[in-house]
C-alpha cells in the first residue's frame, strides 16, 4: 500500500480511502491517526500481536518493530489502546486498491501533459502490473467521480451497511411492495 502525504490528497480522496478501511480500524485512527494507522497497515497487515505498551515487560523487539514504523509517540498510543490485547492487523485490500488507483489517476495526469494517452496507459499499465484496460478503466472511473462526487457518498457507503440494516430494508421494501 502505497504510503501518501495525506496532506497532498484532496478531502474527496482522503474520504474514499477512510471508507474503504474496515471499521475495525476507527479507534486506531482516533488514537495514532490516519497516516500513522496506513504506515502501520502497510508494514503489519495481516499479522496478529500484543502492541506493547512500553520498550520494557518482554515486548521490547515487537515495540521497536512498531517504532520504526510509526515513531515513539504513535507506539505508546497503540499500546495504551490495546491494554495487553491482541491486534489483528487488517490487510486493508479495499483500502489498498483504492489508494493504488488514486496514485495511478495521479501519475496519468502527470504523464499525459508530456506523453500521449495510450503511452501513458501503456507505462501504468506496466508499473502497476494492470492491463491497458484496466488501467483506462479507473482512469475513466476517476472522471466520473470528479463529474459527479455527489454519486460518491452512496457508493463508500454501501460497502459498511451492516447485515441487519440490509435486512430491515428488504423487509420495508417487501412491505411496501417493492420487493418480492
Amino acid at each position: 500500500m502505497p504510503i501518501f502525504d495525506l496532506e497532498q490528497l484532496d478531502t474527496q480522496s482522503i474520504e474514499l480511502i477512510r471508507a474503504a478501511l474496515p471499521l475495525s480500524l476507527s479507534p486506531v485512527i482516533a488514537a495514532i491517526g490516519l497516516t500513522y494507522t496506513l504506515a502501520l497497515v502497510n508494514a503489519f497487515g495481516g499479522t496478529l500481536f500484543v502492541p506493547p505498551r512500553s520498550r520494557d515487560k518482554g515486548g521490547e523487539e515487537t515495540f521497536s518493530a512498531i517504532e520504526s514504523v510509526i515513531g515513539f509517540d504513535a507506539a505508546i498510543e497503540l499500546g495504551r489502546l490495546f491494554k495487553s490485547e491482541e491486534f489483528s492487523v487488517p490487510k486493508c485490500q479495499k483500502a489498498q486498491k483504492v489508494m493504488r488507483d488514486i496514485e495511478l489517476v495521479r501519475d496519468f495526469d502527470l504523464l499525459t501533459k508530456h506523453t500521449s494517452a495510450r503511452k501513458t496507459v501503456n507505462l501504468l499499465a506496466e508499473k502497476y502490473g494492470l492491463s491497458w484496460r484496466q488501467v483506462e478503466i479507473i482512469v475513466q472511473r476517476q472522471t466520473m467521480k470528479e463529474a459527479n462526487p455527489q454519486a460518491i457518498p452512496a457508493v463508500q457507503h454501501a460497502d459498511t451497511v451492516s447485515a441487519r440494516n440490509a435486512h430491515d430494508a428488504l423487509t420495508q421494501l417487501a412491505g411496501a411492495g417493492m420487493c418480492r
